[in-house]
């Protein structure tokens, strides 16, 4: 799994659900049903910022063994796992449900599929930190957390349907797309995303244009400009 250097990034498949859960066995195997050795299976998982390698944070891995078997243990009962060999280049989420009687989890690896794309910030506050949710269906998903001074960000993840979040507190309207990584159409560049700042943020800024389609007393192409250095009341409400 790679992600570009430049961001320092952690991704989080953890959700607790349940105190003192019991051990999670499972298999790990390739698309042609080989077990696959030394994958890495976690819930948790963090990306260096210099090499952008990823490895599960301490504490609820493991590496499956020569037959792809593996146990992990968790404090916790995690909603999925996720699981990427050594090469970094092919990886699956799978759901963990709770008091699961159907046996060990079975992990079958897919390539990773390449996500990239540029942010732009516009006004937003420069001191922002950005966090970014890539969601698949019924799971957590993935946290990538942006620093202020970039503006460009790329990964790679199993294939599925996410939804896109990014958040940066109240500084930000919040932004949502959703994404699907297909093996059979390759990597996905999202372009220029364009941010806004939050309406909470705009205090002694310049106003958005009014559009009118109705008025008494003024004209249907009033602008507010018109009312500079006067008090200005304006009412808003609607009927449900």
């Amino acid at each position: 799994m790679r992600l570009c250097a430049a961001l320092s990034c952690s991704l989080i498949f953890l959700t607790c659900v349940a105190a003192h859960a019991a051990p999670i066995e499972g298999r790990v195997i390739d698309a042609d049903g080989k077990a696959v050795r030394n994958a890495e299976v976690a819930s948790f998982w963090v990306i260096s910022s210099s090499s952008g390698a990823a490895s599960p944070r301490e504490g609820g891995h493991a590496r499956s063994d020569a037959t792809g078997r593996f146990q992990v243990e968790f404090a916790h009962q995690p909603q999925a796992l996720m699981a990427i060999d050594r090469t970094g280049q092919h990886g699956v989420i799978v759901p963990v449900k709770t008091n699961d009687t159907t046996g060990p989890l079975t992990m079958r690896l897919g390539p990773l599929i390449g996500l990239r794309g540029k942010l732009d910030r516009g006004d937003v506050p420069g001191d922002v930190v950005l966090k970014m949710r890539l969601a698949p269906a019924h799971h957590p998903g993935v946290f990538i957390h942006i620093p202020p001074d970039k503006t460009r960000f790329e990964t790679s993840l199993p294939a599925g349907t996410y939804r896109l979040s990014i958040h940066g507190g109240s500084a930000i309207e919040p932004f949502e797309r959703t994404i699907v990584l297909d093996s059979a159409t390759g990597s996905v560049d999202l372009g220029l995303i364009r941010l806004e700042r939050s309406v909470t943020q705009r205090t002694g800024s310049r106003p958005p244009p009014l559009f009118v389609t109705d008025a008494r007393g003024v004209g249907a192409d009033v602008e507010l400009s018109e009312y500079r250095g006067k008090w200005l009341l304006l009412e808003f409400w609607s009927v449900f």
